[in-house]
């Protein structure tokens, strides 16, 4: 893999992103990402298209937490395409992480391509899908979790999908909404030749994940995060209160119609 820097990107700034990944398209070579938090407020994707050998890779900060690239705010300005698209070739992405995307966390229509120490979570629909279409695509310490489809009542949700010659290598998915390891086979071919190495999956397809009732029962606090939980919040507010207390109660009458097709319906 390739070395060099396309660029070191030390703030907050959506753009100095947007505008490395189109030198790294061009020329190769790698990005360095080398402060906390990214927050994209109108972009709707990153595209990975080139195929000279290149990546980015995010450096571990002073807490020991990996970089984060929030899409927080442009999933909810109605921004809603996959988070980072990788159509290229012999391109890696490394220690970062990828939340509150508006559809998928990372979009692999491409072939040879890895990623290393990536998490997703918290996206509007799969964490990692790689595309009927690809091939010799590599994972390696990927960990998917708590991704819902906010446009499929959280059906069709995987934490890892992959397909032809695809390595799974110790990745783990928990509590999405659909599956955790799951597979897209070409047209025709139900052989799609996927290796799950020192990997597991757990807790998916569980709805209490998204109410809360879940990490209710385990004594948790309320995963804020989750865009369901968000919403339970906003229709009910005595809600957030009551589970502080120890008390875990959904009123079905002030919940938002979207909530009912999920099974939000309790009344505990």
């Amino acid at each position: 893999m390739a070395e060099r820097p396309v660029a070191i990107i030390r703030s907050d700034n959506e753009k100095d992103l947007f505008f490395a990944i189109s030198k790294l398209n061009d020329n190769g070579g790698v990005i360095y990402i080398n402060t906390p938090i990214i927050n994209i407020n109108r972009f709707s994707m990153f595209h990975l298209s080139g195929t000279k050998p290149g990546g980015i890779v995010g450096m571990r900060q002073s807490n020991g937490a990996y970089p984060r690239i929030n899409f927080k705010n442009a999933r909810n300005n109605g921004i809603k395409p996959n988070s980072f698209t990788i159509s290229g070739s012999n391109q890696y992405m490394k220690y970062l992480i990828i939340e509150h995307g508006g559809i998928k966390g990372i979009w692999i229509h491409g072939s040879n391509n890895t990623l290393d120490h990536i998490i997703t979570r918290y996206n509007s629909g799969d964490g990692i899908y790689i595309s009927d279409k690809s091939s010799g695509n590599v994972l390696n310490y990927c960990y998917s979790y708590r991704n819902f489809n906010t446009r499929t009542s959280g059906s069709s949700t995987n934490g890892l999908v992959g397909t032809s010659n695809t390595v799974f290598n110790y990745c783990f998915a928990w509590d999405n909404s659909g599956n955790g390891l799951s597979l897209s086979y070409n047209k025709g071919d139900n052989s799609a030749n996927v290796q799950y190495l020192h990997s597991a999956c757990w807790n998916n397809g569980n709805p209490d994940v998204f109410t809360g009732e879940y990490d209710f029962n385990l004594g948790k606090s309320l995963d804020k995060n989750m865009w369901t939980i968000q919403q339970i919040i906003e229709s009910d507010p005595s809600f957030e209160t009551n589970y502080s207390q120890r008390r875990f109660r959904i009123v079905k009458e002030k919940l938002k119609k979207w909530a009912l097709k999920i099974g939000l319906n309790k009344n505990i």
